[in-house]
């Protein structure tokens, strides 16, 4: 009777063990596929992120060279597609401090802008120097410059002419549904020099 007992005692012990093995390697189990899971998604999430900066990188490479050409018939804005940006837009310039903090503001101003350099400079030119997106921010980086004819030297020769020249850099943040959340505008030059040193206006500063 004593040996059954024992015996019994062990076999259930041993049940014991096994059961606790086989609930530990399937906790253990199902912490790696759930570190799986998070590591997949996190790698497609990053790919999503990357993909969406590349459009919108390219969107901003194709409108932003036209924003001072004359508009088209019935539309007095520059040509943006507004719907790039979120509807609480923050601009800051951060030569200015001018700042904004919806995009209808930041519309208005724009737009008041692009009037004023229409109005007020000659054969004025939007150039993109660079524009590309930094995936570790988040963030298309644009350089770019507006070059013109001062409007009172149109009546002078050629050779006497003079530029102005306006250089800055816009970084647009890109929020997790790809649209702008965020304009930066910094490094601002501007200059005049004579219409034979155009070339030399137009080079990249280094």
């Amino acid at each position: 009777t004593t040996t059954s007992t024992t015996t019994t005692s062990t076999t259930s012990t041993t049940t014991t063990a096994t059961t606790t093995t086989t609930n530990t390697t399937a906790d253990t189990t199902n912490s790696i596929k759930g570190s799986d899971s998070r590591g997949s998604d996190t790698q497609s999430k990053g790919r999503d992120s990357r993909g969406q900066l590349n459009l919108l990188t390219y969107k901003l490479s194709k409108q932003l060279p036209h924003i001072l050409s004359p508009p088209r018939q019935g539309d007095s804005e520059a040509c943006l597609d507004w719907a790039l940006f979120r509807e609480d837009l923050v601009f800051h310039d951060l030569v200015s401090g001018l700042r904004t903090s919806d995009r209808s503001t930041y519309r208005n101003l724009h737009n008041s802008v692009v009037r004023l350099v229409r109005l007020m400079l000659r054969d004025a030119d939007f150039q993109i120097l660079w524009i590309e997106p930094l995936y570790d921010r988040g963030v298309v980086e644009c350089r770019w410059r507006v070059v013109s004819r001062l409007p009172w030297q149109s009546i002078m020769p050629l050779s006497s002419q003079s530029i102005c020249c306006i250089d800055r850099i816009s970084d647009f943040h890109m929020d997790e549904h790809g649209l702008i959340k965020q304009h930066i505008m910094r490094n601002v030059q501007m200059f005049h020099q004579h219409q034979e040193n155009l070339a030399d206006a137009a080079a990249p500063a280094l």
